[in-house]
């Protein structure tokens, strides 16, 4: 018996038969995409494998208009048509969990020894135009026959998904950024309101660290689709029922307090709002813009610098929207424009996630051992439909089934794991220094800072004035970021970034230990216990008042403008550094993963923010404020070492035994490396 003409291709010069031809070239057309074999158009000049791995008489017929050149495909010096007998050669031997039996009639001819079309005079068992691969195995779908030269590619219009993104992206943080500045406003109206504002925060952010990692295990345990969807459809519904709950506590029914009963239950929500937020964030920032930008630099870097120009955008139209319905109108205006928005949301989120599916298709579909693809038997159901009891789809279903049971009773393991995960990451001393920018506690735009400048004597619009700047140092910042990455590379952009935050807020310590400090130290009233206007008004007036635009802007000293003048200039370094770190995480983590992860840093990160409220509270005298400065200033000089260890490891070489692969290090540390040629990058 003749083996198939595909085993008997012969040596370089050598004349070669015409079906294997034909079998190099449908093999070429189910690597370049089409879903159906096609059979090669053949000249019929003799032809050498020579002349084969050229290419120069092949032409494909599934794409018009397109000649393939068989020799660009070659690899290591050798042709590809030496290559393509290779692969070919696998793909009559498929992996045993791939391998269906052949049709009878097939394995009848392959045992004659006879070919698989007409009767053409040639060589038993060669078929010039039969369907070659077609007899030697079933159905060879174009993303199996692209594994023979490397890893999936998917094709889809990446600037339309882009656009959907964006959409889904504006909304979602539009109603999140508002509620966030909205509930605080509202409840201070209420009796009780700063205790229960705080109590909240509290509340949040532990349940955030307690169940932050739970989140990142459900979201890469099922379909990215239902996935995105649940966070965003579970954050709308958290708004509008805080909505309806604060709206019955300052109606009648309420009596203008909170009761015990409410109050429980705005915890609860506060808590799982919390979390769902931090969901959006993984699955929109950290996966979904991963499988959008294939981690391309170019396209990461664009993507990455639009989401962040929506979130400050999103952030500030939002709080002027709800701050004028507010003044204007009362609460309960307030709170129905936040219920309208909240609607008007949640059909533009369905639309745009479901156009992005749409778009991207088979590119959202997780691997199939990935850690959670398999959870709820999701990818199994779409490929058998006969789950029969008896069958072994049947018993593979009833498997994923018990797993998926059991996974709810072990979600204590399933956090431990995101946690271990995290700190096995090569990205770790990267996160580790964002963490670290958390314990920056009052040289920032926080209630601190706020409390601090009103024990100054500064005027509430020169405060509102302050905290809009350092909102609009973010564009700033995202757009230095933009053009330091593509011309540094991101490693460089990252320690640069880190540069700007320290170089600035080194000065605005120094003004404040050699003139501000000695003024605080005269005070003695607590900023806890007495608040912001009895400590303005028992501070000593400044010794040097201010002149020029400082006096403009409704501030008492010299010295107060340029401490807050730099604060607002370290801004810009940190959102750098906010760019910077997400691009390495999408760089770095796999994807399969990316929501345990990030979900973990999310919750070391809310970590840092209460025990920075615990040192808040602990130092909340003004004359231990210079103690908190210090402290912060520390934070950011840390947060630079760590990373600049980080860097020299890469340099050094040590972070390729910490498995950095060579195209990771590339797209690290080179500018424009990873230029996308085959498009133009999302507006």
């Amino acid at each position: 018996m003749q083996a198939p003409c595909v085993a008997q291709l012969p040596s370089r010069g050598q004349p070669v038969h015409a079906s294997t031809r034909v079998a190099a070239a449908q093999l070429h057309t189910c690597a370049l995409g089409s879903r159906h074999i096609q059979r090669a158009t053949v000249q019929p000049r003799p032809t050498t494998l020579h002349s084969l791995s050229r290419g120069p008489d092949l032409k494909c017929p599934a794409r018009p208009g397109r000649t393939p050149s068989l020799g660009s495909w070659s690899e290591g010096g050798g042709s590809y048509a030496e290559a393509s007998a290779r692969g070919f050669t696998q793909r009559t031997r498929p992996h045993p969990s791939r391998r269906r039996p052949l049709r009878p009639a097939v394995r009848r001819r392959a045992a004659q020894g006879e070919g698989g079309g007409r009767s053409t005079g040639e060589e038993p068992g060669c078929d010039p135009d039969g369907p070659v691969l077609a007899d030697l195995d079933t159905d060879p779908a174009p993303q199996e026959a692209s594994e023979l030269f490397g890893e999936k590619q998917f094709s889809f219009d990446r600037g339309a998904a882009a656009r959907w993104l964006y959409v889904a992206w504006v909304v979602c943080c539009g109603v999140e950024r508002t509620w966030r500045f909205g509930l605080p406003l509202i409840l201070a109206q209420l009796p009780g309101g700063f205790a229960s504002v705080a109590t909240l925060g509290f509340v949040a952010q532990l349940s955030m660290f307690l169940l932050g990692p739970l989140i990142g295990v459900v979201l890469d345990s099922i379909d990215r689709r239902a996935g995105l969807l649940i966070v965003l459809i579970g954050q709308n519904l958290m708004v509008v029922v805080s909505c309806m709950l604060v709206a019955w506590c300052l109606g009648p029914g309420g009596g203008g307090v909170i009761s015990p009963a409410a109050f429980a239950v705005m915890a609860i929500i506060a808590c799982a709002q919390r979390i769902l937020n931090a969901g959006t964030d993984v699955a929109i920032e950290r996966d979904w813009t991963v499988v959008l930008a294939n981690k391309n630099t170019k396209w990461l870097v664009d993507i990455n610098a639009n989401t962040r120009r929506i979130d400050q955008l999103a952030e500030i139209a939002g709080t002027f929207l709800f701050g004028l319905v507010f003044t204007k109108y009362g609460s309960v205006a307030a709170l129905l424009t936040m219920a309208g928005l909240v609607a008007l949301s949640c059909p533009a989120q369905l639309l745009a996630t479901a156009k992005m599916s749409r778009i991207m298709g088979e590119a959202l579909f997780r691997p199939t051992d990935t850690p959670g693809a398999g959870m709820l038997g999701l990818r199994l159901m779409a490929e058998s439909s006969d789950s029969s009891p008896g069958t072994l789809a049947h018993q593979r279903l009833m498997e994923v089934a018990g797993h998926s049971v059991r996974a709810a009773f072990y979600s204590v393991r399933a956090i431990v794991n995101g946690w271990r995960l995290f700190f096995a990451q090569r990205s770790l001393l990267p996160s580790l220094a964002y963490i670290a920018l958390f314990f920056n506690a009052v040289l920032s735009p926080g209630g601190l800072m706020t409390a601090y400048q009103a024990s100054k004597g500064l005027p509430g619009t020169t405060s509102a004035l302050f905290r809009g700047s350092c909102a609009a140092m973010g564009f700033v910042g995202v757009w230095l970021a933009d053009v330091t990455i593509k011309r540094l590379g991101l490693v460089r952009a990252g320690f640069a970034s880190l540069g700007v935050q320290a170089a600035a807020l080194l000065p605005c310590m120094y003004i404040y230990f050699a003139r501000l400090a000695p003024v605080d130290a005269a005070l003695g009233a607590s900023v806890a216990s007495q608040g912001a206007q009895a400590i303005a008004a028992a501070a000593p007036p400044p010794v040097e008042a201010a002149t020029g635009i400082a006096a403009a802007l409704g501030f008492p000293s010299m010295e107060l403008a340029a401490f807050c003048g730099l604060v607002v200039v370290s801004r810009v370094g940190l959102w750098m550094y906010d760019m910077c770190v997400s691009q390495v995480f999408q760089t770095m983590v796999p994807s399969n993963i990316c929501g345990q992860v990030s979900s973990a840093e999310a919750a070391l990160c809310s970590l840092t923010e209460l025990l920075m409220l615990g040192i808040a509270s602990l130092l909340s005298d003004p004359a231990n404020f210079g103690r908190l400065v210090v402290l912060s200033g520390s934070a950011v000089a840390v947060s630079l070492v760590i990373y600049a260890a980080w860097g020299l490891q890469l340099r050094s070489g040590e972070g390729r035994a910490g498995n950095v692969s060579m195209d990771e290090e590339r797209a690290l540390t080179l500018p424009n490396a990873g230029k996308d040629s085959g498009g133009v990058a999302p507006a």
